[in-house]
């Protein structure tokens, strides 16, 4: 009688993303990029353990408060510079990154991420353990706090440019980390 045995990918440590994402900076070129406006983005590696993304963030564009599902991330920003919030007991605490800042993202963390810098586009390498199978949103309420507002199941997509108009991801088209 045959057996099969299933083999299970261990799961980076943060540390490990960090050293991909560093290397994945200093090599990144925005040429990647397809063309067009609005937040554009490609996936640069994909394993069964993770993936990594260059995203680029003209002036004034923003992914709005959301989680990473069940994966850990690990972002650098390569240019320029991004704004990043998280939700606290005391409100919301902002941290403006600039090039080679990077930000770890924890199972659970809410965050949003924007570059509020007038004129300049900003570019950033994102890592995710395991690769990304869905992502949160969460609104802000009047009273100051953050209410869940859905989940998007995202299926092994193709780097595609964000639509200008989006909110932010969708479902399989367009994963934008």
């Amino acid at each position: 009688m045959a057996t099969s045995t299933l083999t299970r990918v261990p799961s980076p440590t943060v540390a490990h993303l960090e050293a991909v994402a560093a290397g994945l900076a200093r090599t990144a070129d925005p040429a990647a990029l397809p063309e067009g406006e609005g937040r554009r983005y490609v996936r640069l590696l994909h394993t069964d353990a993770y993936e990594a993304w260059l995203i680029a963030w003209p002036a004034e564009t923003a992914l709005d408060w959301h989680d990473h599902g069940e994966s850990t991330g690990v972002f650098q920003v390569v240019s320029g510079e991004l704004d990043e919030a998280r939700p606290t007991p005391d409100g919301v605490t902002r941290r403006r990154l600039q090039a080679g800042d990077r930000q770890v993202i924890e199972v659970g963390d809410i965050h949003d991420v924007a570059n509020r810098t007038p004129g300049s586009e900003a570019l950033s390498v994102h890592v995710y353990a395991p690769p990304l199978t869905s992502m949160g949103y969460y609104r802000l309420s009047g009273d100051g706090t953050l209410r869940h507002s859905g989940v998007e199941p995202l299926d092994a997509p193709e780097p595609t440019r964000e639509p200008a108009s989006g909110r932010g991801p969708q479902p399989r088209a367009t994963l934008a980390p």
